[in-house]
């Protein structure tokens, strides 16, 4: 297993270079290139099946898309998010 936070830095690192929200990816650690971990397949839209609790996850992330559009549009026209939603 990849050493604790690394996947989350390698996420946040596609996040900004890909510039996707909502993706997955699979690693695979080679044995001969010094014990180096590679990504073999990224996602844009991964399936959630196996995710225990991916409902509530998916509607929260969706939600949370959402408000920071919503943010967004207030701070162009001024108006406030609990208008806007």
């Amino acid at each position: 297993m990849p050493p604790p936070g690394f996947v989350d830095e390698v996420g946040r690192g596609l996040r900004r270079a890909l510039g996707l929200q909502l993706f997955n990816f699979d690693m695979i650690r080679g044995r001969k290139a010094g014990g180096q971990y590679f990504i073999i397949d990224i996602n844009y839209f991964p399936g959630f099946n196996e995710l225990p609790g991916y409902e509530i996850a998916l509607t929260d992330f969706f939600d949370e898309m959402i408000r920071a559009a919503a943010d967004t549009t207030d701070e162009a026209d001024g108006t406030q998010a609990s208008n806007v939603l």
